[in-house]
């Protein structure tokens, strides 16, 4: 939904359109009514950065370009005026949330309670699993030992519903599931298409590239914090998607600047 969100923006900047509105509209709203860090987190950033670049750096070439403008500025300062009030009117109600916000800014893990059990079956396996993995075995043993950690139902008594438990940080559970060959593969095959969004944008500076790099910089970064991204194949399916239309922009813009040059020569 935060991918789907930056290219929301990416497609107001290209098409200027009050139906784009609607849609980061409606997803904002969706993504922050599911009330997660990642989530609130997500929605702040995208449309603090996105808000600000469509302020200040797109250009006005029409009326339309204009209004979309003060539409922006009305929603985003009202929208927040009053995510403010409604925080402040209910802290109280909130301050699990606030509570577990702070403690990230504060350096806490938001899967300390997993990693200390993820962290016990690792030095306990032996160097064979460590280099090939363990498969979904690494799994029902993280589980086995949260149960123990955290009592025989868990926190909100949720690992006795289970039978096995994800450390829920992508690169953890790659090297527990796949060791360290393998598992470092699969984290260098993102890591390698997020450094060249990168480049390109740094090359082309144009909106697309710049989607493409905020989008996998989200999707990596919410992998190795918070999990359910990277090893998850519903966002892999999307993201899988991005790499291979990153590639066609490439292309496409490449035909383009060869036509460009054969022009210029004829």
């Amino acid at each position: 939904m935060l991918i789907g969100l930056v290219f929301t923006w990416c497609r107001l900047w290209n098409k200027n359109d009050l139906s784009s509105i609607l849609l980061i509209a409606f997803i904002t709203v969706g993504v922050a009514l599911i009330g997660s860090r990642a989530a609130w987190g997500g929605v702040v950033g995208i449309t603090v950065t996105f808000a600000l670049a469509y302020l200040f750096l797109k250009q006005v070439q029409s009326k339309l370009t204009y209004f979309l403008k003060v539409i922006i500025t009305v929603v985003v300062v009202g929208g927040g005026s009053f995510a403010g009030k409604l925080v402040f009117d209910n802290l109280e109600a909130l301050a699990y949330s606030i509570e577990r916000v702070t403690d990230l800014l504060d350096g806490v893990s938001p899967r300390q309670r997993l990693e200390r059990a993820g962290y016990y079956v690792l030095e306990q396996r032996s160097t064979m699993n460590d280099v090939l993995g363990q498969g979904t075995q690494f799994f029902y043993e993280v589980k086995t030992r949260y149960s123990h950690l955290e009592g025989a139902l868990g926190k909100g008594g949720r690992a006795k519903q289970t039978t096995y438990k994800a450390v829920e940080q992508d690169p953890f559970d790659f090297y527990g599931i796949y060791g360290i060959i393998l598992g470092s593969m699969f984290v260098l095959y993102h890591l390698v298409f997020w450094v060249w969004s990168i480049v390109l944008f740094y090359r082309y500076r144009s909106i697309d590239y710049f989607s493409f790099c905020f989008a996998f910089t989200i999707f990596f970064c919410h992998g190795v914090i918070a999990g359910h991204a990277m090893i998850t194949p519903q966002v892999g399916t999307v993201v899988g998607c991005l790499y291979g239309l990153m590639k066609f922009t490439v292309d496409r813009q490449k035909r383009r600047e060869a036509t460009q040059q054969q022009e210029m020569l004829a």
